[in-house]
């Protein structure tokens, strides 16, 4: 996960976060993540990821598009 979170992280530019956020499909399991934000950052930002997702304002995931 660090070493996906560097590049993404040179990829990025100045002043931008991210979280990368994996998990196994079709199980129970735990999510892991990553992310250069600090925690009280990073639960804002999940939070309105999630009232955007609820509220199906995104743009779906990679195998929609």
């Amino acid at each position: 996960m660090r070493s996906i979170a560097e590049v993404v992280k040179m990829m990025l530019p100045e002043g931008f976060g991210f979280a990368i956020l994996v998990f196994p499909f079709n199980s129970a399991g735990t999510a892991s993540y990553i992310s250069n934000a600090d925690r009280e950052t990073m639960i804002l930002a999940l939070k309105e990821k999630v009232k955007v997702l609820e509220e199906k304002k995104d743009f779906g995931s990679i195998e929609e598009n």
